[in-house]
């Protein structure tokens, strides 16, 4: 079982360059209300560090490369993603927290749903507690 779904953009190639695309509207019920990008990573740094209990979102990395591990309260899993064209669905109720990024990359966040602050937890021992009363999965 697979913590995340990948998404793979159309690509199309001309003489002048590359040009990469996804309709979300028809791809995995998938409807982005918001984006956000995560750059200039220190060194050493970690991101993310929470999870949301409704959010789903697409990640992409638009430059270098970055790791992220995902966590639904049992199974951890982890993957590194490049400047490829493919990103990941990380669903709602998966801590995650994003690490290993090479200098000058770039994530790319879609966000299903306007900024909450009432749909994040930050605290891990809170997440765990979430995940025992909700279900060990939201997949």
């Amino acid at each position: 079982m697979s913590l995340f779904q990948e998404v793979k953009l159309e690509t199309y190639m001309s003489f002048s360059g590359k040009l990469e695309v996804a309709n979300f509207f028809t791809s995995d019920n998938f409807s982005a209300k918001r984006f956000y990008l995560i750059r200039d990573v220190r060194e050493g740094e970690i991101r993310g560090l929470h999870a949301h209990k409704e959010l789903n979102q697409i990640f992409f990395c638009v430059q270098g490369q970055f790791q992220i591990e995902l966590n639904d309260g049992k199974v951890k899993q982890s993957i590194v993603l490049k400047e490829s064209g493919t990103g990941i669905i990380i669903y709602a109720g998966l801590w995650r927290e994003l690490s290993e990024f090479s200098q000058n990359a770039i994530c790319l966040v879609l966000a299903a749903d306007e900024y909450n602050s009432m749909d994040y937890i930050y605290d891990y021992k809170e997440f765990i507690a979430w995940k025992e009363k909700n279900g060990s999965t939201l997949l």
